[in-house]
């Protein structure tokens, strides 16, 4: 992949920075219940390859409470990518008569990921890439420790099953 693979990776750290309540009226009884720590507004710090970034990310409901969106952008303030921004918006949603999560990654490069969504434990969110898409899967963890969300971003390159840890990082409420 091209050089902005990192920028992706990073933005997605900065979006893993999202825990806080939710109202329950917006939540209650909706398949998107146990996502409800994700809402919020979120910052980051963090590094790559390509050098040292902020990021500020929002996971908001929308459409009467039938979706999440989130919306993260990233600055880089050294390094390669020094004055760069990347920005992206993943939209995680409810599907079929079992109301199974899925969710769609878009960011400014083009990049476009479908992701199936689980909740293993409490207060924590697996976004796994659909592994019938060509090229590499991508798994993304967000789970909350205290006051902070850890994330932790794998791949599984083309023709291997085992994903290994790419990055990873916390964030703080805003």
């Amino acid at each position: 992949m091209k050089h902005s693979f990192p920028i992706m990776i990073a933005l997605c750290l900065c979006a893993a920075g999202l825990a806080g309540q939710v109202p329950a009226e917006k939540t209650s009884g909706s398949p998107l219940q146990p996502l409800a720590f994700l809402l919020g507004e979120w910052t980051s710090k963090g590094s790559s390859e390509l050098g040292e970034g902020e990021g500020l990310s929002s996971f908001n409901l929308e459409l009467d409470g039938r979706i999440l969106v989130r919306r993260s952008s990233t600055k880089f303030t050294s390094g390669r990518a020094a004055g760069t921004k990347h920005e992206d918006l993943l939209v995680i949603y409810a599907e079929g008569p079992a109301a199974d999560l899925r969710a769609v990654f878009f960011d400014g490069e083009g990049h476009v990921i479908y992701y199936f969504v689980s909740i293993p434990a409490p207060q924590t969110a697996v976004f796994e890439s659909d592994p019938a898409q060509p090229g590499p899967r991508y798994r993304l963890t967000h789970a909350v420790r205290g006051d902070s969300l850890e994330t932790k971003f794998e791949i599984a390159l083309p023709g291997q099953t085992e994903f290994k840890a790419y990055i990873s990082g916390t964030s703080t409420k805003k």
